[in-house]
């Protein structure tokens, strides 16, 4: 329910009243969200380019299975519990709370990660290479943590070091895979998860802010669980997003083997770079969109949020046309001529992203909004399409069906999210006139 008129106004004179000098300005978080979102996303990148250029395509596919069945499982078990931090101002719950639910979530998909690895991998070195990747995600999600109160802090600049840092021992864990005489994939692995630890060891422990450390006030099993059933909706929105690409590449692991995931996951990195950069953005845009929510500030809150969706729209579709005119050689040219037979799945990736992309700014919208419950309903709907898909068009049409099966996953999921938007507005606002969101803008500071 919409805050009553004096909790509005304490939460408007809290938005109006913070000392610049402590909290960075929307465009430095922005700018540092961004910085180090690209800058994760492209050494990643770079690690997988260095090992499909000078391994096999099997080495590659052999990482990205790894990822596909650990990637999703950390995602659920996480419950967006950063999210969750940065859109609770008022300290619902405490540090205490939070960190234990996010070990029993770690414990969770650390087992279930192993025992799926054990049952799809088709050799002991890619089982070895999913255990590696576990080691990794568990450091990953201790850090998703400490994010959330930097992000409620607006101290966007502390999570983009992070990631910056993570790029470069990425970087750093591609060449060793390369360099090492036998098993690049599993030296990488091991490269990788190391890499992990070490920035959550040396710097993200450190940037805590001390007055979460405080442990005067211990959990109950019964606020922990009032706390996971708060989460679960969000930790399965994450999973449902997450198996947009994950479920794609488990089917064509069953039906193509190690090589077909190695070929289809670098297709789907032309993807995942702008995917991160308009989700940084999100982040960084949700904490301010929550306070206006909060203070009944609708107008301002259509137009910050008008901003982000038309840019994410704008960029991505120019992206998509680069790669319909030119797609063919960047293959050719940063992967090798063993992927450029799959140029038509690349075509049907990039326009299925083009939805997913527009779709970003509408849930993060919701989110703001805090309205939870409705947004895993449309993402299990959108991913039992692409899974019925895959079902259907990998037998007969290999890569290319996986492409398509995606592009109408995507699609499904963009109509649902704006049906949800439609809901949350008037939850969050209630009967009051809505300014038209998708005009011009008020452009002023």
């Amino acid at each position: 329910m919409p805050p009553d008129g004096n909790q509005a106004k304490v939460i408007e004179m809290e938005l109006n009243s913070k000392p610049t000098a402590t909290i960075p300005s929307l465009r430095s978080n922005v700018a540092w969200s961004f910085a180090g979102n690209v800058i994760l996303a492209v050494s990643q990148w770079g690690m997988f380019i260095l090992l499909a250029r000078y391994t096999s395509e099997v080495s590659v596919g052999q990482l990205a299975l790894a990822l596909a069945i650990t990637t999703p499982l950390f995602t659920l078990t996480n419950l967006q519990l950063s999210a969750l931090v940065a859109t609770d101002p008022n300290e619902q719950y405490s540090y205490i709370e939070y960190r234990w639910l996010r070990i029993c979530g770690i414990l969770v998909a650390a087992v279930l990660s192993g025992l799926i690895g054990m049952l799809i991998a088709r050799v002991p070195e890619s089982r070895l290479i999913v255990l590696l990747f576990v080691l990794g995600k568990i450091a990953e999600s201790w850090s998703d943590l400490q994010f959330g109160y930097s992000q409620r802090a607006e101290r966007m600049d502390r999570i983009a070091q992070s990631l910056m840092l993570r790029g470069l021992l990425s970087m750093i864990a591609g060449v060793c895979g390369v360099l090492s005489p036998a098993a690049p994939a599993v030296v990488c692995a091991a490269c990788f998860s190391l890499g992990r630890w070490v920035v959550l060891v040396l710097f993200d422990m450190r940037q805590t802010p001390p007055r979460i450390n405080d442990s005067r006030y211990p959990a109950s099993v019964s606020r922990v669980g009032t706390l996971f059933i708060t989460a679960l909706p969000l930790g399965v929105v994450a999973l449902l997003v997450s198996l947009d690409l994950h479920i794609v590449r488990m089917f064509v692991q069953v039906y193509q083997g190690e090589r077909g995931v190695g070929v289809f996951s670098m297709l789907t990195y032309f993807l995942l770079i702008g995917g991160l950069v308009f989700n940084a953005i999100g982040q960084s845009l949700t904490p301010r969109l929550a306070k206006l929510v909060q203070a009944q500030q609708r107008r301002e809150f259509y137009q910050l949020w008008s901003r982000y969706l038309q840019a994410t729209a704008t960029v991505s579709v120019t992206f998509a046309a680069i790669i319909t005119m030119w797609g063919s050689n960047l293959v050719a040219m940063l992967y090798g001529p063993a992927y450029t037979a799959a140029e038509e799945a690349l075509l049907w990736l990039m326009w299925g992203t083009v939805l997913r992309d527009i779709s970003a700014p509408l849930g993060y919208a919701a989110t703001s909004m805090r309205c939870f419950k409705p947004q895993p309903i449309n993402l299990l709907i959108s991913t039992a399409v692409v899974a019925a898909g895959c079902w259907i068009l990998i037998p007969s049409t290999g890569l290319l069906g996986a492409s398509q099966a995606y592009c109408a996953g995507m699609f499904v999921k963009t109509i649902g999210k704006v049906i949800i938007l439609v809901f949350a507005d008037k939850m969050a606002f209630g009967d009051a006139l809505r300014p038209a969101p998708f005009t011009s803008l008020d452009r002023a500071a």
